[in-house]
């Protein structure tokens, strides 16, 4: 498993070229919910993801980050608009926090991205299996093997 952290930070964004998006299997989008910005900011990295061919078959998970310093009466809102944009793209959604408190679901995260993905994987063998016994193959009645003998040329004048 490889884990890219771009620190949501736009120098990173324009430096990840396409073969850092090529063989991305899952995505995990955290935002600081005591930073809005980085909460408004989400919408342009899920269109990064959909501009380099990231469809929403590859699992996605969205994570409220620092949820410990929640004080204010503004992040329970920002909490209720994360949780909405993870159902209607079909993302898992989580609190956490850096300080790893008990219940925190930090290996939760990558344990249940890990495995949807060996699920959606199995998935995808399991249709190739079938879409190779569904397809019929041409092979000829009759394959000359090495054995058989060759027929000579012969001249009929």
């Amino acid at each position: 498993v490889q884990l890219w952290d771009t620190a949501g930070q736009e120098r990173f964004r324009k430096s990840m070229v396409q073969h850092y998006y090529r063989n991305v299997h899952g995505i995990v989008f955290v935002f600081d919910v005591t930073n809005p910005t980085s909460f408004c900011n989400l919408p342009m990295w899920m269109d990064e993801c959909r501009q380099h061919s990231l469809g929403p078959d590859i699992p996605r998970a969205l994570v409220c980050n620092k949820f410990d310093l929640v004080t204010s009466t503004s992040a329970p809102v920002l909490i209720d608009q994360a949780r909405h944009l993870a159902e209607v793209h079909g993302m898992s959604f989580y609190l956490t926090s850096a300080k790893g408190r008990k219940g925190d679901p930090l290996d939760t995260i990558f344990v249940t991205l890990a495995q949807r993905l060996k699920i959606q994987k199995r998935e995808c063998v399991s249709e190739l299996m079938l879409q190779c016994r569904s397809e019929s193959f041409n092979i000829p009645a009759r394959v000359m093997t090495a054995q058989e003998p060759k027929k000579k040329w012969a001249c009929t004048c």
